[in-house]
């Protein structure tokens, strides 16, 4: 007898079964291998990113700074701060609140987004009495001469910057010797499961938010040459804060454009090497959700209306806030950049030759 006649299902069962799993088996395979670079927007895209998305960027970081207690890791940061500050990849200012007026002389925020620039300088009354200035300039390319810095800040940003190590340089290059630079950044974890997870997130990472969410951090700012002092890490290792001073020579040290590129070029093969085996494809997405919220309390230990919110959040943050439609910028070109000569900025030469 036929066996398809004898079981009318049994064909449709078959090749369900086949495409299931031939299905999950080619997904697997498709987001566990490396990123294609063509696949990667330019500084040019990622920048129009930025100002697309500026005058909601609060509202959308917002709630995952709350849960990961990143508001508590700013102050802690910028309390370290002192004297004249440069803060690159400023944003929208969401440091500005945490400066002690005390230690703190001066600031200068930089951002290669004016439209972030913008939103940033909204909030100069968070800096007063301290002055400050706004300038649109590409980290890369900071106007300012040797040495001029007492501190330089950077939040989240040398993961959207297009040439990391040589930007860290040239951050390095405005400090004085005796300066020092705080980094409250994301990257690469300290598991498979969840560096798994941001390689075979990143293209789309990249074009949403700007953002290379898997580089290795400390592995950065240790090929700039800086002097690692300190380094803390939570959230399965996914986030950074680091202090690090120039080398002991007293300057950070420079490599030729070659070596840089190879050290880039290493990095990035480093942050997206295949380091999960495409088999444990099934069971890593749980394992990778385990490792991100590794350091909050247990259950047990939070509110009823805490465990409440962090249901609804992990339920509904991977599902609504991917697919939320992006609202269309329909705000007038700024004139940031004919203002803010008006303001005050660091000290002259012969102000710092007082000091």
């Amino acid at each position: 007898m036929d066996a398809s006649k004898a079981h009318p299902l049994l064909p449709l069962f078959a090749s369900s079964m086949f495409l299931t799993f031939g299905g999950a088996l080619a997904g697997g395979w498709l987001i566990s291998r490396k990123p294609d670079k063509r696949q990667l927007p330019d500084e040019t895209s990622r920048r129009e990113t930025f100002d697309k998305k500026a005058h909601r960027w609060d509202k959308d970081v917002r709630t995952d700074e709350f849960f990961m207690g990143i508001g508590r890791w700013r102050r802690s940061m910028c309390e370290r701060a002192e004297g004249h500050v440069l803060e690159t990849a400023v944003g929208t200012g969401r440091n500005f609140a945490f400066y002690n007026t005390a230690k703190v002389k001066s600031v200068v925020a930089t951002d290669f987004s004016r439209k972030m620039l913008k939103v940033a300088s909204t909030k100069k009354k968070f800096l007063d009495p301290i002055p400050s200035r706004f300038v649109a300039s590409n980290s890369l390319k900071l106007d300012f001469g040797d040495d001029t810095f007492d501190t330089v800040v950077d939040t989240f940003g040398i993961c959207s910057y297009e040439k990391p190590v040589e930007t860290i340089n040239e951050m390095a290059r405005v400090m004085k010797p005796s300066g020092k630079m705080l980094l409250l950044e994301h990257g690469a974890g300290t598991g498979n499961a969840i560096n798994w997870w941001l390689r075979s997130n990143l293209v789309h990472h990249v074009h949403k938010y700007g953002c290379y969410h898997n580089r290795k951090i400390d592995h950065i700012v240790k090929l700039a040459g800086l002097d690692v002092t300190e380094v803390e890490r939570r959230h399965a290792g996914t986030s950074y804060m680091i202090i690090a001073t120039k080398s002991c020579s007293g300057a950070p040290l420079m490599r030729t454009p070659s070596q840089l590129k190879a050290d880039e070029e290493r990095e990035l093969s480093e942050a997206t090497a295949d380091e999960v085996n495409p088999e444990r494809f099934f069971a890593l997405p749980g394992a990778a959700f385990r490792e991100v919220y590794e350091d909050l309390p247990p259950p047990e230990e939070r509110s009823i209306m805490g465990n409440f919110a962090m249901s609804i959040y992990e339920d509904l943050a991977k599902k609504v806030r991917l697919i939320w439609p992006d609202k269309k910028d329909d705000e007038d070109e700024d004139s940031f950049e004919d203002g803010r000569e008006e303001q005050t900025l660091v000290p002259s030469a012969s102000e710092k030759d007082s000091e």
